[in-house]
């Protein structure tokens, strides 16, 4: 699985509208990360958690291709960015957050978790408080 479907957010305004865009586009990402379509309660997302992430995975550089890497990985991400903003955030959170700031993702194998293409040099960074 990776993500073929792009959307524009320059079109989109709100942080509210982005995040249910993504939504629709991807029915298989729960909070939980990627699941069954089934599973999904579209109750369970908040607007909160999505933001936190965004705003925590701002400013971390793109890399060309998806190196999967602990740093890379959207369950690390997720805790690591709970740690940074005091926010808990779900791991499908994290992966929304993720494509709302252009990342593409790559679904690897079973299970919520995806890759994506972040700088995991730039992540550790961010981690260990470097500038």
């Amino acid at each position: 699985m990776n993500n073929d479907t792009t959307i524009n957010v320059t079109k989109i305004h709100s942080d509210k509208e982005i995040f249910e865009a993504i939504i629709a586009c991807y029915p298989g990402l729960s909070p939980n990360g990627f699941e069954p379509t089934s599973m999904r309660d579209d109750n369970s997302f908040s607007l909160n958690e999505f933001q936190a992430a965004r705003k925590w995975l701002n400013g971390i550089q793109k890399t060309r291709v998806i190196v999967a890497t602990k740093e890379t990985y959207s369950y690390y991400l997720k805790h690591r960015a709970e740690e940074a903003t005091g926010v808990y955030i779900s791991n499908g959170h994290l992966i929304a957050a993720a494509i709302a700031e252009g990342f593409c993702f790559r679904y690897y194998g079973n299970g919520p978790n995806v890759y994506i293409n972040a700088n995991a040099r730039c992540v550790k960074e961010k981690v260990e408080g470097v500038k």
